[in-house]
């Protein structure tokens, strides 16, 4: 029996902004390289749902961070390659369980109200990867994929 797959949050520093998230599974071959499970978009327009398969970390440019979240088991992850030759594809289309329930999850729509709404009233929320991931979590948290641990870890995570 193989060694569970390990669930990382993959954190882009945009600062002054909000920092991007995406979950990042390493391969087993080569740590640095696997598929990244995020959404693309911004608040204004919303996002879509993207996987990254033979995403290398070494070919990123932007500064970034990586906080283990959690193991699962083998079954419930279908592994990358992890070869150096292998070409990065973006995909829509879950192969797996983990991608199909990040999938089912309800990507943030339009959030950000234009100045020619009227303002509502109260703190506004703008839902956004971060929420996405959060959620993610949850959902997998609700199944018994993930303990409580990986809820307060991404809870916890830097924002910027």
């Amino acid at each position: 029996m193989q060694s569970p797959h390990v669930i990382n949050l993959f954190i882009y520093s945009s600062r002054p902004f909000k920092a991007r998230w995406a979950l990042w599974i390493p391969s087993r071959k080569n740590q640095n390289v696997g598929k990244a499970l995020y959404t693309t978009g911004d608040v204004r327009t919303g996002f879509q749902n993207e996987i990254k398969r033979n995403y290398h970390l070494t070919d990123e440019p932007r500064t970034f961070r990586i906080i283990v979240v959690a193991d699962v088991d083998e079954g419930f992850v279908v592994d990358t390659d992890g070869g150096d030759s292998q070409v990065l594809v973006i995909d829509t289309i879950p192969v797996d369980f983990l991608e199909r329930v990040a999938s089912e999850v309800p990507v943030p729509g339009p959030s950000m109200n234009l100045a020619s709404n009227p303002r509502p009233k109260g703190k506004v929320e703008l839902d956004d990867c971060q929420y996405w991931i959060k959620e993610v979590v949850a959902t997998l948290l609700k199944g018994g994929i993930l303990s409580e641990d990986a809820n307060d870890i991404v809870a916890n995570a830097p924002q910027h």
